[in-house]
């Protein structure tokens, strides 16, 4: 999820059309071309488009569209708005951005709701909101009424009622009249420390206007909960001399005080105190796996306000999440075993003393126990937790094998639901008593899914969407519902746009779903379904586009909701650019303040001329110069056809999508070149590039250079080069001229087996139209390289007629043949194979990755091309292993576990099992002339190991001086340096090198810096180090890289990577450095370290001194992995369409 796919540029490209469009369409009206309207406020006018205006505004709509005035003298005057607030409104108008600050925001809030600009009006309200204090908040209350901001009014009320003593201080509170100040004190949800802080606020209403409050005391003092105020200053309250004067006041705070003293003789009085004496609200707190342009892997969001929060961050993302006790744990998955707990009280997490290895798990929570049930490599099991004695114990096995599966609590059982087994998805599900630890099968599904979003809502069960099969292509759209008391299932009303790993929460008849994602993306929309309407609606946006969440419903405390987060909701996007232009396309479609047509083919195409000529600059020259089409508003397109102007016309209203086919791909390109519109252009020739094949590579690459098109035709190059043969095998390569033949087959690029496929290539071509072309065979065959084939084929090759008819030919075919046969007589040393012909590539194989998931995959990264192929996987997989090549053979060996050593031949493709078993966790495996050299790590420290593969023998070679793992080795010029690492106690900069022809070692220069995991390499005569944990517990990343001078014999600091890592493969070529993967750690605020593994490929540049990322590993982030250069023949790169 790192990397940017082709789909995610695809959809930027999009983006970017639609804000290029409306920044054109901005500079139209400020520059008055093609306006059709003045707007004039405080007797400045403001050149306009009708149809702009009329798409962002109901109010400019209805007056453009129906018979008024300002429809024909297109001219409108605005009495009541300023002429500065009109400026930001059109700017927001046209591009979906303006100025918000404190000196426009209430009045871009009036002319808002005057226009009917909703959007502007909720964008100025929540700049209000964000200045809400307790001065004003009283004052916004009242703004918001009267402008219907029904969002302010909320957060103005919540505000007052949160801050009460400090608004209760304020101008305005004792301006208010006695019913608000009413309204206010008898509210149960104001925040106070105690009652007596209400009954302050009261006396100070009061005395602010003696005179004319002193009579209304009494009318106040019955809505101060006195009853929960201390007997001690109810006593003092009965000395005020307000109080005193009033009998049936003093009777007030006299049953009060009885009340405190003598509760026993009021036991049937109802009380009510107010509500801030349980500070706490109802929060959903997500836990992200995959989430796009975004760090934070945990948010907040507060139901009551629909805000997010910014909490600290898990210390390593988890699969499950349930809420037990008041607490939040978080446990196992893909990247982590770790279990965790966030304590709301704290707000912190915590990392327990256990690991939960599983994948595809649930875990929820009944009767202050956990309950883990299912999950890959645990299929049927279920573990049951009890935080209080911190002790497990097992639950009777499920009869269904389950991973990706749901786990709902509802009515003292626990219902498990879908997933899969391995092989399947399932519609199954089954019943869990934990009274009696038994398991009910209960009715299935009408459809099966897996990674589904489930809740309980009243008496019961919901489940929504999930992926319908074992891939995560197909989603399945349909909601369910589950009646516990029938036993049956029934359908609800499916999502508009299915999607499958959400999270879920519900509150009362209320089921929430946030994120997940669809066939094509991961989603960020906040979506509601009320029950009881059967309807599903947005509410908010995620910060970003999320899929694979856990949502668990919390209390946090109310005074980390209003001061120490960071709220992410006032700043999400607002999709205003969206519906402005969808609303200009309904103008277009309903031919609404049209002032052009466009004819092609004979159809009429009503359209906007402002809106065309911002889209295209073929329409914008036509309509602002004196052409014809200027004055008649009717444009004829003879070039193109009606269906694709069809298209066309979408795309330049919406900035959406186009459908897209082979069979008007082109159409869209010439239209796109014609009408001068480079995004689409460039949309429909990326389309083109995913269909080209063997059989249209050379036509596309004609069309690409007849239109422009230069990523096409580069892709069509290189997908013509790299299937030279199949290629040359289509009919539109034997429709070539000899030019465009001779061009070809000269390149060095052209990918084949052998050289006689040129030659075969040229013969075909040839004899494709023999009579014509006969004499063409000698210019053609000057370009194959006959010196890169056989004898014996070449001697066949003078058997050929074509050949044997042509002395000249023969000649050339007999002396490449003398050249082969007798290579020391030939004077030509310019002569090059095909690239593809010099037999082997550098490689750099990946093997292993992090502790909890070790992977089998072996991914191998080829340098000069910057891609990537797939290996053989390795038989075992492992982890913190060494792995080293030798003889051409790359070795791998040692690891956590004891597991035999392992060996890739890159010539026979395989992998290959040794007798030889090995356990050694952090060693290091390093070859020097034709030996392999296994040193140090877990379980032997000190000890030297020296294979012979040749030979298959083992012999012991002197200890070194220090115990080691985790650490670096590197063989210079004839010796291996042993660098860093760690005792089991400490971590090291230590370092000392190792002679093998006299089996001694020798003591070295120590770095500056401890580390240990890092990662070092030899270029030259140098020995270079970077990162590594600089500790012994894998907490904190050593930043800094050194490098050491075997010639000085002395350290020196080299630039730091851009993200600091450790346990990261390297390899080295010429005076390159490649880096891959590796784990990163952030420190937040909390000093909670947030590890978090890293797929990206550093390269590193001697020569400049610079960092710069060239690549992502396939299988995305990994770390504790081996890199290792290894020569591997060039057939097994070439990968297939």
């Amino acid at each position: 999820m790192a990397t940017t796919t082709a789909e995610e540029a695809e959809e930027k490209t999009y983006e970017d059309f639609k804000d290029e469009l409306l920044q054109k369409l901005h500079e139209f009206r400020e520059t008055n071309i093609l306006c059709d309207t003045i707007i004039r406020a405080q007797g400045q006018d403001f050149p306009a488009h009708k149809c702009v205006l009329s798409a962002a505004s109901p109010y400019f709509r209805g007056m453009f569209s129906n018979d008024l005035k300002e429809k024909e003298s297109n001219l409108v005057e605005l009495q009541d708005i300023k002429s500065s607030t009109l400026t930001d409104v059109l700017r927001y108008i046209y591009t979906g951005r303006t100025r918000i600050d404190s000196s426009n925001a209430k009045d871009l809030v009036m002319t808002a709701d005057y226009l009917i600009i909703p959007r502007l009006k909720r964008r100025a309200t929540l700049f209000l909101e964000g200045t809400l204090n307790a001065s004003n908040c009283l004052a916004f209350e009242s703004f918001a009424s009267r402008y219907n901001c029904e969002s302010l009014k909320k957060a103005a009320v919540a505000y007052k009622m949160e801050k009460f003593v400090d608004v209760a201080k304020s101008e305005d509170f004792r301006l208010l009249d006695v019913e608000k100040v009413k309204e206010l004190i008898c509210m149960d949800e104001i925040n106070v420390a105690e009652e007596e802080e209400v009954y302050e606020a009261v006396m100070a209403w009061v005395k602010h206007d003696l005179p004319f409050r002193e009579s209304l005391l009494l009318d106040l003092l019955k809505f101060v909960r006195l009853f929960s105020i201390s007997k001690y200053r109810l006593r003092m309250i009965l000395d005020e001399e307000l109080v005193r004067k009033d009998p049936i006041c003093m009777r007030e705070v006299i049953t009060a005080l009885d009340l405190s003293l003598f509760p026993e003789y009021f036991q049937d009085k109802t009380l009510n105190p107010r509500l801030s004496l349980g500070k706490y609200e109802q929060v959903v707190i997500l836990n992200v796996e995959y989430c796009s342009f975004l760090d934070q892997k945990t948010l907040g969001f507060v139901l009551s306000s629909s805000e997010w929060l910014s909490l600290p961050q898990v210390p390593s993302y988890s699969q499950s999440a349930t809420v037990c006790g008041g607490q939040l744990y978080v446990m196992g998955g893909k990247n982590s075993n770790s279990v965790c707990c966030f304590n709301p009280k704290q707000i912190k997490w915590s990392t327990l003393d256990m690991t939960m290895d599983r994948k595809g798990f649930t875990v929820t929570s009944f009767q202050e126990e956990m309950y883990v049930i299912g999950g890959e490599d645990s299929w049927h099991d279920v573990q049951i937790y009890d935080p209080v004695f911190n002790k497990w114990r097992q639950g009777v096995s499920m009869e269904t094998a389950r991973a990706e599966h749901s786990a709902v609590v509802l009515q003292e059982h626990i219902y498990v639901i879908a997933g899969h087994n391995g092989e399947v998805c399932q519609s199954s599900a089954d019943c869990y008593n934990p009274l009696t630890d038994q398991w009910t099968e209960i009715s299935g599904m009408s459809q099966a899914r897996r990674c589904a979003a489930a809740v309980a809502v009243g008496r019961n069960l919901f489940i929504v969407g999930g992926f319908g099969d074992m891939t995560r292509y197909t989603i399945e759209p349909s909601c369910e519902i589950f009646d516990p008391g029938a036993n049956q299932w029934s359908l609800m009303p499916s999502l508009s746009i299915p999607r499958a790993a959400s999270g879920i929460v519900s509150t009362g008849n209320k089921v929430y779903l946030f994120g997940g994602e669809d066939e094509k993306h991961c989603r960020k929309e906040v979506l509601c379904c009320d029950i009881g309407e059967n309807e599903w609606y947005e509410i908010s946006v995620l910060p970003s586009e999320c899929s694979f969440l856990q949502a668990s419903l919390l209390k946090l405390p109310k005074e980390l909701i209003s001061s120490n987060s960071e709220r992410y909701g006032k700043l999400t996007f607002d999709g205003y650019k969206d519906e402005l232009l969808h609303k200009l396309n309904e103008l277009r479609e309903t031919n609404t303040l049209c002032d052009a047509t466009i004819r092609v083919q004979g159809q009429d195409f009503p359209a906007h001329r402002c809106v065309l000529s911002a889209a295209s600059s073929y329409f914008r020259g036509m309509f602002t110069s004196p052409l014809r089409e200027r004055k008649s508003g009717l444009v004829e397109l003879r070039e193109i056809k009606s269906s694709t102007f069809g298209d066309v016309l979408w795309f330049i209203y919406t900035g959406e999508e186009v459908s897209t086919t082979f069979a008007n791909a082109q159409d869209l390109v010439m239209a796109a070149d014609y009408l001068i519109m480079p995004s689409l252009k460039a949309k429909a020739a990326f389309f083109l590039e995913s269909t080209l094949n063997a059989t249209n590579c050379m036509a596309l690459e004609s069309f690409a250079s007849r239109y422009n098109c230069e990523t096409l035709k580069q892709a069509a190059v290189t997908y013509k080069v790299k299937h030279f043969v199949r290629v040359t095998q289509s009919e539109d390569f034997r429709k070539l001229n000899l030019e465009k033949v001779k061009e070809l087959i000269c390149m060095d690029e052209i990918n084949v087996a052998e050289e006689e496929e040129v030659y075969e290539a040229v013969m075909a071509w040839l004899k494709h139209d023999l009579p014509s072309r006969e004499c063409l065979l000698l210019e053609l065959l000057q370009c194959v390289r006959w010196f890169s084939m056989s004898k014996y084929t070449m001697r066949k090759i003078l058997h050929e007629e074509l050949i044997r008819k042509n002395l000249t030919c023969t000649r050339l075919v007999v002396d490449a043949l003398d050249l082969v046969v007798f290579p020391a007589c030939s004077q030509d040393t310019s002569q090059r194979s095909r690239l593809s012909l010099s037999g082997y590539e550098n490689v750099v194989i990946l093997t292993g990755s992090e502790d909890d998931f070790p992977e089998e995959t072996c991914d191998c990264f080829v340098p000069a091309s910057n891609t990537w192929v797939s290996l053989p996987n390795i038989p075992i997989p492992r982890v913190h292993h060494g792995a080293a090549v030798c003889g051409g053979v790359l070795y791998v060996m040692g690891g956590s576990e004891s597991t035999p050593v392992c060996c890739f031949n890159p010539k026979e493709n395989e992998w290959n099992t040794l007798d030889t078993t090995l356990r050694r966790k952090g060693c290091t495996v390093t070859s020097l002339n034709e030996e392999l050299y296994v040193i140090g790590g877990e379980y032997s420290w000190r000890d030297v190991e020296i294979f012979n593969p040749v030979l298959n023998k083992w012999r012991q070679g002197d200890s070194m001086e220090t115990s080691r793992a985790g650490h670096c080795a590197v063989a210079l010029q004839e010796h291996i340096y042993v660098i860093a690492g760690h005792n089991g106690v400490n971590c090291l900069n230590s370092a000392e090198c190792y002679n093998p022809s006299t089996d001694q070692w020798t003591e070295i220069a120590s770095m500056s810096n401890v580390r240990r995991s890092a990662a070092a390499v030899a270029v030259g005569t140098k020995v270079f180090v970077f990162g590594g944990y600089a500790d012994n517990v894998l907490g904190v990343i050593e930043p800094s890289c050194e490098v050491f001078d075997s010639s000085t014999s002395q350290w020196s600091l080299i630039p730091s990577l851009r993200l600091p890592r450790a346990g990261s493969g390297i390899v080295s070529i010429g005076d390159t450095v490649y880096v891959f993967g590796g784990e990163g750690v952030v420190v937040d605020d909390e000093e909670v370290y947030l590890k978090e593994d890293l797929g990206d490929v550093q390269c590193f540049d001697i020569g400049t001194n610079r960092w710069h990322r060239i690549s992502f590993i396939p299988c995305g982030e990994c770390s504790y992995v081996q890199a290792s250069l290894l020569k591997v023949p060039k057939s097994l790169l070439i990968t297939s369409d």
